[in-house]
């Protein structure tokens, strides 16, 4: 699109058409109308009129306004094949819609080709560059750094990805060796520091004299954010905002009770007092605050639920119940579900699914399913779960608005259940996920308005499903076949690009806890893909909590991956494993009749002839 519009017209050029056509691309990109301006550029040739500098920016920036980067970014590329050379208004146009789209790879790919055409890039630019990158969050860098500069590639963070923080920091330091940074790129790059960054924060912090620059409240708010790791700091912020007459504001008093959510017990006080402060300072508080607030006492159930009086969101009572469940407080958690039914709040499959997790961590799995099998009489009021009657390979069994279906590896859950549903010609509801590589039962929910997808979801919320996975390892022993294990370790999750993520084992992570027993042991010495201390274990692993990629970060956590593990693994037992075996060879579930529901799914082919080779 952006080569038809930019190509080159005859040389005989006409200065007065030129002229008509700049005014209506101008007009277009005031008034946000990007396609016309776009149309409009094409259109010069048929008018023998050639775009010039101007003409092209004007352009590049309605695509901007319009939200369009890619386009933005083409039309930049496109010019110099028209004789047009990009100036620093080219390349600020283009950055910009990088940055409104959180485009830190296109964003840094201009400005580097900025830098290549000897242009010298100005405030404008580095204030677009480093808010891109303050944007992107935590995704992998080094190798795209490597390759984009003569600098040394990044350090990594938690050995899994390049901190964004710290490519942030880079460009505003040479920003300051260049140039005074002005208050908006000091705010962008303040905004890479959210978390545990209050050091580096607050370094930039102290030099705003020096760059003769006063704070504002954004200034402060987005410093709070950054002391997760320090929450007493976010005080002496606000007590600067107040000696500078600068009005804290909900996102000001909620950054710093999300800070103290995440410290102990002994930042509860301190949240209250923020809460009456913000009332005093007539600033209403939000659902952000409220449920920080709830979950700084997530150890004290009666302090979060001290706070139910209060008008709160429905975030709030999630946070509430989830501090009551935390805590085993089952009584404290149905009255956190009372409150919300009062409030004229419907609970959901999640909030029912808490509630009954609380019951059956206190009370036991019995007194979990009697209270679920109680609530979901309301689900089912209404029309029937139809017991569907089709006829697929993948179909393990069915019942009443349940699939239970065998996902091949190489797929992605999403995918399968999609393809599955169009040949069926019906909706199917995905209720658990299997990752993309591992094959095995998934329980899909059947037809619209499913009060069976709300009943899996409760399930796996209260965790009374029950899944055995089947994987291979390789490591040292674990123990003579029969032996058991549990691995707890908190797992996060980082999103790399919006449609993969990687996991970690992590102290700032989500609790995990998976079982396993040993049922098989095969020596692997002399392999050229393994230590000599090595042998190959087969385990059936249960996972109690369900975080991305669970089975495999545990066991490659315990010095243990899973064989064919592309992500976490070692890439040479690819040799003896020709995919990752990891294989959901069990599902259990309730019914809504309180009958057990089970579905297996055989060992593949290809995975079992890797036992047989072994």
């Amino acid at each position: 699109m952006a080569r038809a519009a930019l190509a080159k017209p005859a040389a005989d050029v006409s200065q007065a058409i030129s002229v008509g056509f700049s005014q209506r691309i101008s007009r277009c990109r005031r008034e946000g109308k990007w396609q016309e301006a776009v149309y409009l550029l094409a259109q010069m040739r048929r008018g023998k009129a050639l775009p010039n500098d101007i003409t092209c920016n004007m352009v590049i920036s309605a695509c901007a306004k319009g939200g369009h980067w890619q386009l933005a970014v083409d039309l930049l590329c496109q010019m110099p094949a028209v004789q047009v050379t990009p100036d620093l208004i080219s390349y600020n146009s283009a950055i910009n819609a990088c940055e409104v789209a959180s485009e830190w790879a296109a964003a840094l790919a201009c400005f580097k080709a900025l830098e290549e055409k000897q242009l010298q890039p100005d405030i404008i630019v580095y204030g677009g560059v480093i808010s891109a990158c303050a944007k992107a969050g935590g995704l992998l860098l080094r190798h795209f750094w490597g390759n984009l500069s003569n600098h040394e590639p990044l350090g990594h963070v938690g050995s899994l990805a390049v901190g964004f923080w710290q490519l942030t920091l880079r460009i505003f330091e040479e920003l300051c060796r260049r140039m005074s940074p002005d208050l908006v790129a000091c705010n962008a790059a303040l905004r890479a520091f959210k978390g545990n960054r209050w050091p580096v924060a607050n370094a930039i912090l102290q030099n705003f004299d020096d760059f003769g620059l006063q704070a504002d409240v954004v200034t402060f708010s987005t410093a709070i954010t950054s002391c997760v790791d320090a929450w007493p700091m976010t005080l002496q912020l606000l007590t600067e905002m107040h000696s500078a007459q600068i009005e804290a504001n909900v996102w000001s008093f909620s950054s710093a009770m999300t800070c103290m959510s995440g410290a102990a017990l002994s930042a509860w006080p301190t949240s209250l007092d923020l809460l009456r402060a913000m009332k005093s300072s007539q600033v209403e508080p939000n659902h952000f605050s409220l449920s920080s607030a709830i979950s700084t006492g997530l150890s004290s159930w009666p302090r979060a639920v001290s706070l139910l009086p209060v008008k709160m969101s429905r975030v709030c009572y999630v946070s509430a119940l989830a501090s009551c469940a935390s805590s085993m407080a089952w009584e404290a958690a149905l009255a956190c579900l009372t409150a919300m039914q009062n409030a004229q709040m419907t609970p959901g499959a999640v909030e029912v699914g808490t509630l009954a997790e609380s019951f059956n961590r206190a009370l036991g799995h019995k007194a979990a399913r009697e209270l679920l099998c109680s609530v979901s009489t309301s689900w089912k009021a209404g029309k029937k779960d139809a017991v569907p009657n089709f006829t697929a390979e993948e179909i393990i069994m069915q019942g009443p608005g349940l699939l239970m279906a065998n996902k091949p590896e190489s797929t992605s859950t999403e995918e399968f259940a999609a393809a599955l549903a169009a040949r069926l010609n019906c909706r199917l509801s995905v209720t658990s996920r299997l990752d993309h590589p591992t094959s095995g039962v998934l329980p899909l929910a059947f037809g619209t308005e499913s009060s069976m997808e709300k009943w899996l979801v409760a399930q796996l919320a209260a965790r009374l499903v029950e899944k055995e996975y089947l994987c291979l390892c390789e490591g040292e022993a674990l123990g003579p076949p029969g032996t058991t294990g549990l691995v707890v370790a908190p797992i996060r999750t980082m999103e790399l690009d919006g449609h993969t993520s990687r996991s970690e084992v992590s102290p700032t992570g989500r609790i995990a806890r998976t079982e396993y027993q040993v049922l098989r042991r095969f020596s692997c010495r002399g392999a050229q893909w393994a230590e000599d201390t090595s042998e190959v274990m087969l385990l059936a692993a249960h996972p109690i909590t369900g975080r991305t990629h669970q089975i495999r970060v545990h066991f490659a956590f315990l010095g243990r991956p899973l064989l064919g593990d592309l992500t976490y693994g070692r890439r040479d037992s690819l040799s003896v494993c020709p995919r990752l075996f990891l294989h959901c060879r069990r599902f259990s579930c309730i019914g809504p009749d309180g009958t057990p529901l089970v579905a297996e799914a055989p060992l593949p082919p290809e995975l079992q002839n890797v036992l047989e080779t072994l």
